[in-house]
């Protein structure tokens, strides 16, 4: 039997696709979490001829990540039958801040999946990933291909106080991180649009910003521009030769380069083929296999992540290895037994995600 929840979803999703086909899935997005954020600013049911320009009026002082979607609400609700708006605002309006983000999730993974692959990532992930980070209160954390926000938001469920980081090249991402953030009661958080391996944005006197933890699921498909091989100004990428075709030890480095030198961390879920692929990239494993920052390898069965069966692996890098860790890694296996069926995929079960992190923890 389907929950409240799980039948508000599905009238939902009926609802946003009667809205104009010409409007992308990612943008008919931001009108449901725009609907939300008015809601968690105290401005309910408004009139859908009054929604653009209370939309305009709440973030005309904000800074220019939310002043994106002011041209993408006003689009939708241009020709937008009003019957069509109420019943959205109406389902929304039924749902809590963790609620709306978990549908934003599920929508663009099911109806978009093979557009917006690489933008999001399943909240069981997610919260998989926090949990292996072991994050203390005053740790300063950094998603720097953060899509939807999915990671932040599972670190800040756990301590709205967190101070946390995140970059993405896709604009409307952004903004729609920021205001799923603040409706779920985020109060430090700094965002920023750009590529992270071109350009990173989390910069502290000119210098790259180091993180106590790095949390990143990248795009499996990703380009590397030559250039940044020899030419990166923060030395990021300096345990090898990154393929101009394959990103993954791009991103990889970046991540270890921005954790703390002495005592950051740096989790990294990636397709398990990047493990064994040759060439420079085996150069890069090497490398970084020398300076002993490999903590852990969890190899986890394929069809976890929307639109694609492929097999994924965490990758856990450690700066600050116990010394019964020194020259060692922990290699994990989660049996597709460990998998349950959730709607039109799977997903990891809560005893599995528990038993492999009490297995990292205790080495």
């Amino acid at each position: 039997m389907k929950t409240k929840r799980e039948k508000i979803y599905r009238e939902l999703v009926r609802a946003t696709a009667q809205i104009d086909s010409s409007i992308s899935g990612l943008e008919k997005c931001v009108l449901i979490v725009s609907v939300a954020y008015l809601n968690a600013k105290g401005i309910e049911n408004q009139p859908k001829d009054n929604f653009g320009r209370t939309m305009f009026r709440i973030l005309e002082t904000k800074n220019e990540i939310l002043k994106i979607v002011l041209p993408i609400v006003a689009k939708i609700i241009k020709d937008l039958p009003t019957k069509v708006y109420q019943e959205v605002v109406d389902l929304v309006n039924e749902l809590d801040g963790s609620s709306v983000a978990m549908f934003i999730q599920q929508y663009l993974d099911t109806t978009f999946k093979r557009m917006y692959s690489g933008m999001t990532s399943s909240g069981n992930i997610n919260d998989l990933l926090v949990k292996l980070a072991n994050i203390k209160a005053n740790d300063e954390i950094l998603d720097p291909t953060c899509g939807i926000g999915g990671t932040l938001l599972a670190v800040v469920k756990n301590n709205p106080h967190q101070r946390i980081y995140g970059q993405d090249i896709n604009s409307v991402c952004i903004a729609i991180t920021e205001m799923i953030l603040e409706i779920n009661g985020s109060t430090d958080y700094h965002l920023f649009i750009g590529d992270t391996l071109s350009n990173p944005y989390y910069i502290q006197d000119e210098n790259l910003k180091k993180f106590d933890v790095v949390i990143t699921e990248p795009p499996f498909v990703s380009q590397f521009d030559k250039d940044l091989n020899k030419n990166d100004k923060y030395n990021r990428y300096s345990f090898g030769t990154v393929p101009l075709k394959k990103a993954d030890w791009g991103f990889i480095m970046n991540a270890i380069n921005s954790s703390k030198e002495l005592s950051g961390r740096a989790i990294v879920l990636l397709p398990t083929g990047a493990l064994f692929r040759g060439g420079s990239e085996n150069e890069i494993r090497q490398n970084i296999l020398k300076n002993d920052l490999f903590e852990a390898i969890i190899s986890l069965p394929g069809g976890l992540l929307a639109g694609t069966a492929v097999p994924t692996s965490v990758l856990i890098f450690n700066h600050d290895k116990s010394p019964d860790q020194k020259n060692k890694i922990l290699f994990v296996k989660v049996p597709k037994e460990s998998l349950v069926q959730e709607g039109k995929g799977t997903k990891l079960t809560d005893e599995s995600i528990e038993k492999i992190v009490t297995t990292i923890q205790s080495f």
